[in-house]
């Protein structure tokens, strides 16, 4: 039997992801059955709290209301990326495909060891990873430090 939790789960139950947590049962869009099922793995780039409260409150609100709700399962897919992706095995450079609209982020290695890169730190677009390659029953989680956001949406839209 298997004793990780699903991404689901970890989510769900870590105080600091409060604020993701919300936003996938307020998206209604499925999200969460999806990172609970133990059949496709997937890897979950989760903003923590503090990365959501650099987002302006209006947007935040903004992104509450029904009528942007597209726009909000938008933001929470491109979070999202079929399989494992593991922080070791991550080449700077790497381009890693998202579950939104087949849309991809950019990932950024620093090597700190001077023989070969055993220390390192990550960045996918402009957002550091604080906290990597954390398991879970269905993949990996990695905690970053900013919301990614898809280059196809304008959130300026949302103040409308």
């Amino acid at each position: 039997m298997n004793s990780l939790k699903t991404i689901t789960d970890y989510v769900v139950g870590t105080d600091e992801l409060s604020t993701l947590t919300a936003l996938i049962i307020a998206a209604d869009a499925g999200l969460d059955e999806v990172l609970d099922d133990n059949n496709t793995p997937y890897t979950l780039f989760a903003p923590s709290d503090r990365a959501f409260e650099n987002v302006p409150e209006d947007i935040r609100k903004a992104l509450l209301r029904p009528k942007n709700s597209a726009t909000l399962e938008a933001i929470l897919r491109y979070h999202v990326a079929p399989g494992v992706v593991v922080a070791h095995d991550i080449n700077d450079g790497a381009i890693v495909r998202t579950a939104y609209d087949n849309m991809s982020i950019r990932a950024e290695k620093t090597c700190f060891s001077q023989n070969g890169c055993d220390e390192f730190s990550l960045a996918v677009n402009d957002s550091y990873i604080v906290a990597a390659d954390v398991e879970a029953s269905n993949g990996v989680i990695h905690i970053i430090d900013k919301v990614l956001i898809p280059s196809n949406l304008n959130l300026g839209d949302l103040r409308r």
